[in-house]
């Protein structure tokens, strides 16, 4: 039995190699064994059902490959939609990557906040994005419309102003906005040919004889006119109004009663962190102001005292720039300063004036380096040659000065940051000392050192609040050097009868005298700070980022007096100017107002009744309207010709380094 199942499972192997559709197995056999037959319907099926099952796998595969090209595809075009987007946010903002699953994943020697560094781009938004806005435009018609390619564009102002649309105002700048950049791409300039030609055409007509016109002279008819008597009139007299013209008489008589006590400061223990005070009790000023003989210094921080003696100064400070040019420095100051008065007027002779209930004392006293008499007048810093001073507040209480300046040894005083406020009466911002013609000579023609300073200035920005009246804010006497006053600050007066340049001496040209050039031996190099080595005097007031306001009444911007009444102010040097006496010369001749230089001044007047819009309080005069600005002018302007004055001899009108006499009485005449 067992050989006869193999035997017809060798048979049907042998057949079944030779039928690649059927395929042996087990089943094969036991199905023939019961039933004579294979089972080719079951495998035929099967077959089938696998290669059914065999291409819905296909198929299957072939529509998730297009589907995954598909979601490719799109994912590629919102990446290349987003890279500027995320590239941006990557440059200009902190961000945070966060892990996209929600697990905790711990390890050894591992921190997840940690980068190491930053990314590329942190910290260059303000180098690549320096402005985000809209750019101006400039309103030059030439500036927006002059083509690159045109020759006149090169005569275009240029600038570096990140804000502006215009090529020309953004040279040097990075060229591009943040990762973009720009390329310039110029329009050529477009051409137009005209080809015009004119052609007249030769018109010719017969000509047309004119038609005889014959004009009758009208018949007018008689007219009956009636003989009419007109009624009288009984026209009344005009009321004219009586109008008072009240011209402002500006103060011809100021107080010059400042002088300094030679190279000493009354205080001396620094340069800057200090509150300093003279002529007022300390403190005082934080109430109503107590005059007194006292001076010192306090800590700004503590209010402590660091140094007091019992006296009122000539001045406060006396600092010197080095003779080489270097500027030495004032800075963080508080000032508090006033004078003393003695019953007299500004003139210092006439009486009816305030009176001041201490004893007067110290070098003001007495007089400083001029013992001729008292120094009436108090100064918070005496200057010479170059100084700087910078964040200063100072406080004027009546005959009081923030800085005097040498005429006769010019140097430049620069402000920065300095604000002065003005209260009462006879007080002088800047005071202009006057000098001898001899002492201004000898520095210029002295040579050395003294060559560096042939140009005097009162230069930076200060800007200045005139509350009281009767106060200057520049006062110039007697002749003086080449200088130049500009002031780049706010000069605002709310008082009446202050005037912002008193000019009561003689200003010549330096550069036509025998001084510029000492009568053609040198060539004057440029002065630091200057960019001409011209000796002529110039005053800018209220230009560039500077105004001049005046809103009291009678309020001068620009004062040139014919003659100064009062007593002499003293001058520098003494034996100089004793000379000049003796030899019988008129020196108050030269505290007149005859400038010759630059003016440039820019002055608002009578806007307002006040710097805060109310009516006038201190710029209100006796018997005018609050509610006006009444006789304040610009300029006033003097005439000061006199007879019997000499110009060279009594003005100081420069001739050459000793010889002041008229041509007429030199003895080298003829």
């Amino acid at each position: 039995m067992s050989n006869n199942i193999r035997n017809i499972e060798k048979m049907i192997r042998t057949f079944v190699k030779r039928c690649k559709e059927v395929k042996y197995t087990q089943g094969t056999l036991l199905t023939f064994l019961m039933t004579g037959a294979f089972s080719q319907a079951y495998s035929n099926m099967k077959n089938e059902s696998i290669e059914g099952t065999r291409k819905e796998i296909t198929s299957s595969i072939s529509d998730m490959k297009k589907l995954f090209r598909e979601a490719k595809n799109e994912n590629n075009r919102l990446l290349r939609n987003s890279n500027l987007e995320l590239i941006q946010l990557m440059e200009q903002g902190d961000h945070v990557v966060k892990s996209p699953w929600s697990s905790w994943q711990f390890g050894v020697n591992y921190f997840y906040s940690d980068w190491r560094g930053t990314y590329k781009g942190r910290g260059d938004k303000s180098e690549k994005y320096p402005f985000e806005g809209i750019f101006i435009r400039s309103q030059n018609t030439f500036d927006r419309y002059t083509s690159p390619l045109s020759e006149r564009y090169s005569e275009l102002a240029t600038g570096t102003n990140p804000y502006s649309a215009l090529s020309t105002q953004r040279k040097g700048l990075v060229n591009g906005y943040g990762i973009a950049s720009t390329e310039p791409k110029q329009e050529p300039i477009s051409t137009l040919n005209v080809d015009a030609s004119i052609k007249p055409k030769d018109v010719y007509r017969d000509p047309v004889p004119a038609p005889t016109v014959t004009v009758q002279a009208p018949q007018l008819q008689a007219l009956n006119v009636p003989n009419l008597l007109p009624p009288a009139v009984d026209v009344p007299a005009p009321d004219v109004p009586q109008k008072q013209v009240s011209i402002v008489q500006p103060n011809a008589s100021p107080f010059t009663g400042f002088f300094f006590n030679s190279t000493a400061s009354a205080i001396n223990v620094g340069d800057s962190n200090m509150i300093l005070y003279a002529g007022v009790t300390p403190n005082s000023w934080n109430g109503s102001i107590v005059p007194a003989a006292q001076t010192g210094a306090l800590d700004p921080a503590t209010k402590n005292t660091i140094t007091t003696y019992a006296g009122r100064p000539t001045n406060i400070l006396y600092r010197s720039g080095n003779t080489g040019g270097t500027a030495s420095l004032l800075n963080n100051l508080d000032l508090y300063v006033r004078g003393y008065f003695d019953g007299t007027k500004s003139d210092q002779m006439t009486s009816g004036g305030l009176q001041d209930s201490y004893v007067d004392s110290g070098s003001g006293a007495t007089g400083g380096s001029d013992t001729g008499g008292p120094t009436r007048g108090t100064i918070g810093i005496h200057t010479l040659l170059n100084v700087n001073v910078e964040n200063v507040n100072a406080n004027l209480y009546g005959r009081a000065g923030f800085l005097t300046s040498e005429t006769w040894r010019n140097g430049t005083v620069t402000m920065k940051n300095t604000t002065v406020n003005v209260y009462n009466e006879q007080n002088s911002v800047y005071f202009i000392m006057p000098s001898a013609y001899g002492t201004i000579a000898h520095y210029l023609v002295v040579g050395g050192n003294s060559d560096n300073f042939y140009i005097g200035g009162l230069k930076g920005k200060t800007d200045v609040n005139l509350y009281g009246s009767g106060n200057s804010v520049y006062l110039s006497t007697g002749i003086s050097g080449a200088r130049h006053i500009e002031n780049d600050g706010n000069i605002v007066s709310d008082g009446a009868s202050n005037i912002v340049y008193s000019g009561l001496s003689y200003v010549p040209t330096w550069a036509n005298t025998w001084f510029q050039t000492r009568g053609g031996t040198i060539t004057r190099a440029n002065q630091a700070g200057y960019s001409s080595n011209i000796m002529q005097s110039v005053i800018k007031l209220g230009t560039g980022s500077g105004s001049v306001n005046l809103y009291g009444d009678e309020n001068v911007g620009l004062f040139f007096g014919s003659k100064m009444g009062g007593s002499n102010p003293k001058s520098w040097e003494i034996g100089h100017r004793n000379a000049e006496d003796n030899a019988g010369y008129t020196r108050k001749a030269s505290y007149i107002g005859i400038y010759q230089g630059e003016i440039d001044l820019n002055a608002q007047i009578g806007t307002a009744t006040s710097s805060t819009g109310a009516a006038q309080t201190a710029g209100n005069l006796s018997g005018k309207d609050a509610n006006l600005v009444e006789g304040a002018v610009g300029v006033f302007v003097q005439s000061g010709q006199r007879a019997g004055i000499s110009p060279t001899r009594d003005l100081g009108v420069p001739v050459n380094a000793s010889d002041r006499t008229e041509p007429s009485e030199r003895s080298d005449e003829g």
